[in-house]
């Protein structure tokens, strides 16, 4: 379910991009998340307006592991990332 969807950051949600990691921080709570090397790639991926399961392709073509374990890490980080509040779910333009 989870990966059929779009994702935008979070209205409150900032980002900047360390080397090949990249750390989201919540500008109402002054808190931040970090998102590893694979993390990231998805990241950009949302961000480049694809679905979340075009990022999960992107990442299994870029790392060169399969695409059942990339969908079960996209979608293990998308539900983590919904529960902070620094994602939500929109429709494309």
């Amino acid at each position: 379910m989870l990966l059929s969807q779009n994702y935008k950051l979070s209205s409150n949600i900032t980002f900047t991009e360390l080397d090949d990691e990249m750390v989201l921080l919540d500008l109402n709570k002054g808190t931040y998340f970090g998102l590893n090397p694979v993390g990231a790639e998805i990241m950009l991926a949302l961000l480049d307006n694809q679905s979340a399961e075009q990022a999960g392709g992107r990442v299994a073509d870029r790392y060169g592991i399969e695409l059942t374990k990339a969908m079960a890490d996209t979608e293990e980080l998308l539900a983590s990332l919904l529960a902070e509040g620094l994602i939500s779910q929109h429709k494309p333009d």
